[in-house]
């Protein structure tokens, strides 16, 4: 492999370096350097009371806009997010009426690809803030089933758990036994079932009801209770795996779609966990579950471990536990990349990854990374590559016979919040420049990616150097997109670093971004409406990313969520969106 063609593979796995997982643990969320990798707590909190934040007549929101009393404050306006936790403020949906709150939050993504984006909804989710009382869909209801789309059902049970009156709303009431269901104690969503099971008569509660009696060994209840049901559901998962559980039987043919968190529950009781097909399109909230249930096959924990590792579900230490757990021989430890292509992608990145931990040399642990990004076939599982190697990036020391693996190295540390690590990886680039055009270049790319994730604000002379006023016959395509990612974060640049940029044309069509929308988030960043620029945003971006988002959109975006306070998540969607532009070569 030239160098040439190493280094386009390494730049595209950095696309999705910055897509690690997020999770909305509280932190002071606007203040220092971005950090897109962020910890999830490791085990469940305990709901914390309710927060109900109610700004006073006459006073001010930290956003300057002034607050009216809206008269009778709704219990949905509850939350576990305040300001200084992270939350958006209590004042973020300003003056805005109940109907277009609710069309806002209808309005959100259902899955986010993009770590920065899914931590500021599911922050937006969880801020405690004032909501008018009125007729309409229940607010709080909305958030918890968007917060569920997510996968994050621990902070479905600390919202609704939140709330002081919820009684006799079965959404709210399905929802929390599904976060028992995938918690580590299934059996408490048991507790209530059979409350809960006469007051509703959906189909679900039936089902629970045979799941927590073969959970508790009733069998003759069990099986009283699925005669019943194949009466209503014929062939259905759930049917097949309680049938086959209480029978003892070998994994049971179920279909490969349309698997609920109830069906992933009972398949998990029985030990057989979803075929392995089944594992891209189970439910998000499934995947944590399945990556720690020891029961089941190992190559569907991989699987789930992996893809909830991309969706931001699962942390990378789970998966890289995993990959351990992995039993290879010892021809294939002798020689692992060459064993990696006989086996499935997983089993091969379980391999590589093994393989990189008994390896003390740099240049060998880059090469084994190397051989996994070339297991992956599509954008998540290069996401997974970057999450489960990040530690080996942190440990290969900067070499110039490595600039091939610099851009990685530098997109991955920045993405952990490892300045220090990633400044010493452009700075040994920028010391080989002279000898090397390649070094030379990878500096100029990667230097604005450290002005953009961090607060302090280069000077104009360092600015200048890295794009100079002139440029002949240079290929501008990364100063086309990253001085105005620069600009929309305030990072103040010199008047002559645009200037080539006069007579450059694209080389090809530029994607128009949706008008409405950018009217829309303008107008609302004009008027210091939080809560809506935040919507706004992820609806503008939620589809393709920061990486793969029309350019308007995105300076848009960052530039809307600057203005309003959330300059942390401006810079995180920035940074994205810059490395992303470097491995797509636009």
């Amino acid at each position: 492999m030239t160098a040439s063609t190493a280094i386009k593979r390494s730049l595209l796995a950095v696309l999705t370096a910055a897509l690690l997982g997020l999770s909305p643990v509280p932190a002071d969320a606007q203040s220092g350097p971005v950090q897109l990798l962020k910890k999830r707590q490791p085990e469940r909190a305990t709901p914390p009371g309710p927060v109900v934040e109610q700004p006073q007549p006459g006073t001010r929101a930290p956003s300057g806009v002034t607050v009216r009393r809206l008269g009778v404050v709704s219990a949905e306006s509850v939350g576990v997010l305040t300001r200084g936790q992270g939350g958006l403020g209590s004042g973020m949906w300003g003056s805005l009426d109940r109907g277009r709150v609710a069309a806002l939050l209808e309005a959100l993504p259902d899955q986010l690809a993009s770590p920065a984006l899914r931590d500021l909804q599911q922050r937006l989710l969880l801020t405690a803030a004032t909501i008018p009382a009125g007729d309409g869909r229940s607010i709080l209801e909305l958030r918890a089933l968007k917060l569920a789309a997510l996968g994050d059902l621990e902070s479905v049970e600390r919202l609704v758990g939140s709330a002081p009156d919820r009684q006799g709303n079965e959404v709210l009431d399905r929802l929390m036994a599904e976060a028992a269901l995938m918690s580590s104690d299934p059996m408490t969503a048991c507790a209530s079932s059979g409350y809960v099971n006469r007051q509703y008569n959906s189909g679900f509660w039936q089902r629970l009801d045979i799941y927590c009696r073969i959970r508790q060994q009733d069998r003759n209840g069990a099986m009283l209770g699925l005669d019943l049901l194949r009466e209503s559901s014929g062939t259905a998962p759930f049917l097949l795996a309680a049938e086959a559980t209480l029978a003892g039987a070998n994994q049971p043919g179920i279909q490969a779609e349309g698997l609920d968190v109830l069906d992933v529950a009972m398949l998990i009781a029985g030990g057989y966990g979803p075929p392995p097909e089944a594992i891209e399109t189970v439910p998000t909230s499934t995947l944590l579950s399945l990556a720690f249930a020891d029961t089941v096959p190992t190559e569907i924990r991989l699987l789930a471990a992996e893809r909830g590792v991309a969706a931001g579900v699962v942390e990378a230490d789970t998966l890289r536990s995993i990959y351990r757990f992995v039993g290879f021989g010892t021809a294939q430890m002798s020689d692992p990349i060459a064993s990696a292509q006989a086996l499935s992608p997983g089993q091969a990145r379980a391999l590589l990854y093994q393989a990189s931990q008994s390896q003390s040399f740099d240049a060998a642990q880059a090469e084994l990374m190397r051989a996994a990004l070339a297991t992956a076939g599509t954008a998540w599982q290069y996401l997974v590559v970057a999450h489960a190697f990040q530690p080996v990036v942190s440990n290969i020391s900067p070499n110039p016979s490595l600039n091939w693996f610099a851009p990685f190295a530098v997109a991955g540390l920045l993405t952990a919040g490892d300045y220090q690590s990633a400044e010493r990886w452009v700075a040994m680039m920028e010391a080989n420049g002279p000898v090397s055009d390649e070094a030379a270049r990878l500096a100029r790319d990667l230097r604005p990616l450290i002005w953009v994730a961090q607060s302090p604000v280069p000077t104009l002379p360092q600015i200048a150097s890295v794009f100079p006023g002139t440029e002949a016959g240079a290929d501008l395509s990364v100063r086309a997109r990253l001085l105005p990612l620069m600009a929309a974060v305030d990072i103040e640049t010199p008047g002559e670093s645009w200037t080539p940029l006069l007579s450059w044309t694209a080389p090809q069509a530029v994607e128009i971004a949706p008008e409405h929308l950018i009217a829309g988030l303008r107008r609302a960043a004009e008027e210091n409406r939080t809560a809506e620029v935040a919507v706004l945003a992820l609806r503008l971006l939620g589809t393709a990313g920061p990486g793969g988002s029309a350019r308007q959109a995105v300076v848009v975006a960052v530039e809307a969520l600057n203005r309003v306070g959330l300059e942390m998540d401006a810079r995180a969607i920035a940074l994205e969106s810059a490395i992303a532009g470097i491995g797509s070569g636009s």
